[in-house]
């Protein structure tokens, strides 16, 4: 059977997740600074996080990504900073620890992993 070809809208579509998840992580510090509603944007990006995480690791399998163990062991990372920050609601230094700590590991993923990604994606 044939290996289908992946549109340019699945690129474009995983990058707009990904800013789509930054927004959410900068909205969660700004609760966690400001003494907003941490738990629900806690809950929030932690469930658009999962389900991007789903959709990107079927996308990786559909295409057969060679390099798809490290990259979900990245995001298996990051759901592990999204529970440290729901373990230490109410303690407002260790959840701002916690989010800064997400945001960087998030943001080298996205420069390093995806961008591995999105090349392969366009070189198929």
């Amino acid at each position: 059977m044939e290996q289908p070809h992946p549109s340019v809208s699945d690129s474009q579509t995983v990058d707009h997740e990904h800013q789509v998840q930054l927004h959410l992580m900068q909205a969660l510090t700004a609760a966690i600074d400001q003494g907003g509603d941490v738990e629900g944007m806690l809950a929030q990006l932690a469930d658009y996080s999962r389900a991007h995480f789903l959709s990107e690791e079927l996308l990786m399998r559909l295409y057969a990504y060679p390099e798809y163990d490290d990259h979900v062991l990245d995001h298996e990372k990051m759901t592990e900073w999204l529970d440290e920050i729901a373990a230490n609601v109410g303690e407002r230094a260790a959840m701002r620890h916690a989010a800064g700590e997400l945001t960087a590991v998030f943001r080298r993923h996205i420069d390093s992993r995806d961008h591995m990604l999105h090349d392969f994606l366009n070189r198929l």
